[in-house]
């Protein structure tokens, strides 16, 4: 079932087709060198198992791998999938390795209003024994930031979507795998009312705009964040209640 050189589609006719999917996600950890390409099979098939258990799942099922977009639903559906970060975290999670067993790293100093230079991405990393060094958070800080982070992922998906060469389909969807580094400790429902709010405030200046945004956010599916807005746990413990 999943996408391989010859095999370009996920085909479901039934429930029980579901099974291979959920097994996958049950049984999967990513690992520093994983791609894009892991990044998007992971992300379909949290959507998939996502729609199925909140009863927007129509047999058949048909996901088609593409490119602008990354897939195609049903023929009807583009679906583009990005990953909404900071770059200078991911730099710092992976040099966490290099360091001695015991060190964390500072969550505070990864932050969209003071970015860092990718030289400085290890200002974070605290060595076992070693005294924190960060202020912390205050008030909704935490919300605000995950709001500016996401933003900025659906501007430069925008910017993509409105391109020639993105091939437009009837509904043009956005799945946002979300990795903002303090993405766990947010008030869920007070980042979404504060991400709905700032983005009917912004102009984008597209003429053409996604018509669902769903995002995947520290296990949940935020299905159509800003019309529906649905929110399936995605836990692994839950994953067997949904088949």
């Amino acid at each position: 079932m999943k996408f391989t050189d010859k095999e370009k589609e996920i085909v479901l006719n039934q429930p029980s087709d579901l099974k291979e999917i959920l097994g996958f996600l049950q049984n999967f950890q990513f690992s520093d060198s994983d791609n894009s390409n892991i990044h998007e099979l992971f992300s379909i098939y949290i959507y998939i198992a996502g729609i199925y258990k909140i009863s927007y799942l129509k047999f058949p099922f048909r996901v088609l791998k593409s490119e602008h977009p990354d897939f195609i639903v049903n023929n009807e559906i583009g679906l583009e999938h990005s990953q909404s970060t900071i770059g200078q975290y991911k730099i710092a999670s992976k040099e966490l390795k290099n360091h001695p067993e015991g060190s964390i790293i500072e969550l505070p100093f990864y932050s969209p209003f003071n970015p860092l230079p990718n030289k400085e991405s290890d200002i974070g990393i605290i060595e076992l024994g070693h005294s924190l060094k960060s202020n912390g958070w205050e008030g909704d800080e935490v919300e605000e930031q995950w709001v500016v982070c996401i933003l900025k992922t659906v501007k430069e998906k925008l910017m993509l979507l409105n391109k020639e060469h993105f091939s437009k389909q009837t509904q043009n969807e956005l799945f946002i795998e979300d990795t903002f580094p303090a993405s766990f400790i947010k008030d869920e429902d007070k980042a979404i009312k504060m991400l709905r709010q700032k983005y009917n405030a912004t102009n984008f200046d597209c003429s053409i705009m996604f018509d669902k945004i769903h995002i995947f956010s520290n296990c949940n599916l935020i299905f159509d964040v800003l019309g529906k807005c649905v929110i399936s746990n995605m836990q692994k413990k839950e994953l067997p209640r949904i088949s």
